[in-house]
């Protein structure tokens, strides 16, 4: 065979294996789209065990503020529902008649000391005089008698006037604490008097008390807390959400448990104090009060069904950054507001299937789409 007709063959083979190869690609099946799952990235959140309770909101002082002296009202110094200072001159009571009492008082006085200097001098001389035996004894002893009637006259008199002094000031009704005060009970031109009613009433808000009656069983879940967790410096520490649902932005103090257990309602009160500064609480206001501890464990979670179980234990899958599957072994600690709270296995920032569990398996490449509120 000549070389040309042995290269027309190999061509001719060539052409064939192409022409082969090329029909199989074009019969070949198409590839199958990866699958989809929906995953969500993992966040880490406080997961210390707490007890939910509802609570009332009451007033550490309040004050029916009182007329201590009888007069009308001149003025009125302030705006009702307003706050007030300790100290702020919240009425005025008329002054005339207190001015002029006052003014009699140390009338009063001046003349009693005036009397004591005379009487005491006399004493003086009936000593001198007995001495020169020109009176008996019995006048010395009378002029002493005169001198201590005078003495205790001048502390009569400074008594009088020291009341005379204060029933000038309750002129001035001032505010004995912080609070928020109510409405005026009385307007200016009206007589009060020691035995009318209140001329309004004081309530103090910052700080605040939540009072909750807590089930003796969960009093000793309460307790129980700080032995779970094997910390004896552990605390339980109540915080509020209030009736929108929002959370109170301050922690409380549990500052007194009622002595014995009720009878009847088989609870214990309980109450705790709240710093309260922008007068978010009111009293008589209804709260959920939630008692946990003032360590917190923070752990990963995860959303319940994300979390399978087999024969050797829970697991989740774990999506890659290159988007391939991974079974992971996990310890699952307490279920929390829906989530599961993962003590080991799992870190903050991985991402978890959490849809679309029944249609991919270890190793496989998957379509990420990530779940609505999901954490970035």
């Amino acid at each position: 065979m000549s070389k040309k007709t042995l290269f027309l063959a190999i061509c001719c083979i060539s052409a064939s294996f192409l022409s082969t190869a090329q029909a199989a690609d074009t019969n070949a099946k198409p590839k199958r789209p990866l699958p989809s799952v929906v995953v969500q990235t993992v966040d880490t959140k406080n997961v210390s065990p707490e007890i939910k309770q509802s609570g009332r909101v009451e007033a550490i002082q309040t004050v029916d503020l009182r007329a201590r002296v009888e007069g009308f009202l001149l003025k009125r110094n302030f705006v009702e529902g307003s706050m007030v200072k300790e100290g702020d001159v919240l009425f005025n009571i008329e002054k005339d008649t207190y001015q002029i009492a006052l003014k009699e008082r140390e009338a009063d006085l001046m003349s009693a000391k005036a009397t004591l200097k005379n009487n005491a001098a006399d004493l003086e001389r009936k000593k001198d005089m007995l001495r020169k035996d020109l009176i008996s004894q019995s006048d010395v002893d009378a002029a002493e008698a005169a001198r201590d009637t005078a003495k205790a006259q001048v502390k009569l008199s400074q008594a009088a006037l020291e009341q005379a002094k204060l029933n000038l000031s309750y002129t001035d009704v001032v505010s004995p604490i912080d609070g928020i005060i109510g409405i005026a009970n009385y307007t200016k031109g009206n007589l009060v008097k020691t035995t009318s009613d209140p001329l309004a009433t004081i309530t103090s808000v910052d700080p605040i008390y939540v009072s909750v009656e807590i089930g003796e069983k969960k009093l000793l879940q309460t307790r129980n807390l700080q032995m779970q967790n094997g910390d004896e410096n552990l605390k339980a520490v109540p915080t509020l959400v209030l009736s929108d649902g929002t959370a109170y932005a301050h922690k409380g103090e549990f500052t007194y448990m009622g002595p014995e257990v009720d009878m009847t309602s088989n609870t214990v009160k309980v109450r705790a104090t709240f710093p309260n500064p922008k007068h978010t609480l009111r009293p008589g206001q209804y709260v959920t009060v939630s008692i946990g501890l003032n360590k917190q464990n923070i752990l990963p979670v995860v959303p319940q069904e994300s979390v399978q179980k087999d024969k050797k234990g829970y697991f989740l899958l774990v999506v890659d950054d290159k988007n391939t599957v991974e079974e992971r072994r996990v310890e699952v600690g307490r279920q929390i507001d829906g989530d599961w709270a993962i003590k080991s296995g799992l870190k903050k920032g991985e991402r978890v299937v959490v849809q679309g569990l029944q249609k991919v398996r270890p190793d496989m490449k998957v379509n990420v789409v990530e779940a609505k509120g999901a954490t970035k």
